[in-house]
């Protein structure tokens, strides 16, 4: 059974798999970006808990600027038709895709996960397909995350998930969070 087709030129669908997109994540301590003139490239970083007015700046919408951890990552477009039409949602879910190291992953663990993809509630087995650059990887739901839409360029979209494979992913995540 084919998992992946050819993606669709233009506007973004649910299911669009796109190449290489930063997926960030925050580990303690939390710095703050704080000085920022970025029009030259400057700012200065701050411990949060050094400092009082914390997410506090009326003009800044209490909004601050954080330092992160990212990777680049394969992600598969997983908000809404809705959401990805409407041009006043400026955040689209998406899905990251872990490929899968042999030499990393124990051998029993690696066989049953091949052998029976739903052993792991988690995460979802994809194959790799050669054809759109698609290493042997996983979606894992515990680090599904919002991505600003500009980030999910068009030239950036390398396949898209049949609709056997997406109604399946979507059937795994929905019973994850309702086994949990």
């Amino acid at each position: 059974m084919p998992h992946y087709e050819p993606s669709t030129p233009g506007d973004p669908h649910r299911g669009d798999i796109y190449r290489f997109k930063p997926v960030a994540w925050l580990r303690p301590p939390l710095w703050l970006l704080r000085y920022t003139d970025f029009a030259a490239g400057r700012a200065g970083l701050v411990l949060a808990k050094q400092i009082r007015d914390t997410f506090r700046k009326a003009e800044h919408n209490h909004q601050e600027y954080v330092l992160a951890e990212a990777k680049l990552r394969y992600v598969i477009l997983m908000s809404p038709s809705q959401e990805i039409k409407s041009s006043h949602i400026r955040d689209l879910l998406v899905l990251p895709l872990y490929t899968i190291d042999p030499d990393a992953l124990p051998s029993h663990r690696l066989a049953r996960l091949r052998a029976n993809p739903a052993s792991m509630r988690d995460r979802y087995y994809l194959p790799a397909e050669p054809a759109y650059g698609i290493a042997e990887a996983y979606a894992d739901f515990r680090r599904m995350q919002l991505m600003a839409r500009q980030f999910l360029a068009p030239e950036d979209k390398i396949a898209h998930l049949t609709d056997t494979t997406l109604a399946a992913l979507i059937e795994r995540y929905r019973s994850y969070w309702l086994l949990r």
